[in-house]
């Protein structure tokens, strides 16, 4: 496992290369993801968590569309800082209100994370074993761990 400075380095390093994508690449992705998901023929999420993509993430609204199946209710999430570590809380996308770090966040109909069906996470990159690395905020990790222990390859 590499050390935080290392992390650190290698999340600034893949971010700045992520922004350089264009919005079409972007797009691209996404949709090529969302095909590869529908593939799959997963049945439908009864609550389904999403996130609003930034610094160059791909727009995970594709990828809802593939799991969708008129009956999937959708939720962001909202940093909780009514806990030990900030944990994230999902709720109803239609009422957003300024959230930690600048993004809309929803304000209403807020459930702990671990109840949703299925969750898209952001993240940085991953490794050829399918290893995440998130954006070193540790909010979807403490919000799951929990419940589901995670693996110690996690970074």
């Amino acid at each position: 496992m590499r050390n935080n400075a290392e992390l650190r380095r290698l999340r600034r390093t893949l971010r700045r290369r992520r922004r350089g994508l264009s919005p079409a690449f972007r797009a691209a992705a996404a949709a090529s993801a969302a095909a590869a998901l529908a593939r799959c023929a997963p049945p439908p999420p009864r609550h389904l968590g999403l996130y609003r993509p930034s610094d160059g993430e791909i727009d995970p609204a594709p990828l809802a569309a593939a799991l969708s199946a008129g009956a999937t209710q959708t939720y962001l999430p909202r940093i909780s800082p009514f806990t030990e570590r900030p944990q994230l809380r999902f709720g109803d996308p239609t009422y957003l209100a300024p959230g930690r770090y600048g993004i809309p966040a929803p304000n209403r109909g807020l459930r702990p994370a671990w109840t949703l069906s299925w969750v898209i996470v952001p993240l940085v990159a991953f490794s050829s074993a399918g290893d995440r690395l998130g954006r070193g905020g540790g909010f979807y990790d403490s919000s799951f761990a929990a419940h589901w222990p995670l693996d110690e390859r996690t970074p």
